[in-house]
């Protein structure tokens, strides 16, 4: 008896993970880069969810330097993005280009290389707003990590998605820093 029970628990494992695998929406053609991080799936997953249901989305384009949290006044607040500098942002109100930036960060995820660089140094920023609730995604192409609301563990990400997010910076007219 228990052997069957634990034989059980053992396929059910393994069908979660086929299927957290092979269904999950931003894996290109529905197969993985052959690297799987599970923090990765997560946050595609977060993702798609948070941008089906988003009452609006903003783009920022940031300082890569840690900004200065001596100064707590509304004002200076008000200037950062998770904790970073904001040198511009832009309301991002077309559907289509919404969802082009969250599925460049999924294919980003999917295709996360399985070694990083230490900078964090983030130029991009998304905010996803429903209601009062914020999921914001700070991203650094150069070291390939993201974090989510400034205190995630950093989740790799591939370069990838840097062209359709500088190119969204450049419609809006926004810098894109170096």
């Amino acid at each position: 008896m228990k052997s069957q029970t634990k034989k059980m628990f053992i396929e059910l494992r393994v069908g979660v993970v086929a299927t957290v695998l092979f269904v999950s929406p931003c894996y290109p053609d529905n197969e993985p880069n052959g690297y799987t991080n599970e923090a990765a799936i997560a946050a595609s997953r977060l993702l798609h969810g948070a941008i089906e249901s988003a009452d609006d989305v903003t783009l920022y384009s940031l300082d890569p330097e840690r900004a200065d949290l001596i100064d707590h006044s509304p004002e200076h607040l008000a200037k950062l993005f998770s904790g970073y500098l904001i040198l511009g942002q832009a309301l991002i109100d077309d559907a289509s280009e919404r969802r082009a930036l969250v599925d460049s960060l999924c294919l980003g995820l999917a295709n996360s290389p399985r070694m990083v660089e230490l900078c964090f140094d983030p130029h991009h920023g998304l905010r996803i707003r429903k209601g009062s609730q914020n999921l914001n995604v700070v991203i650094c192409f150069q070291c390939h990590q993201i974090q989510l609301n400034g205190n995630s563990e950093f989740i790799p990400i591939s370069r990838s998605p840097q062209g359709v997010f500088d190119s969204a910076l450049q419609k809006a007219h926004l810098p894109i820093s170096k």
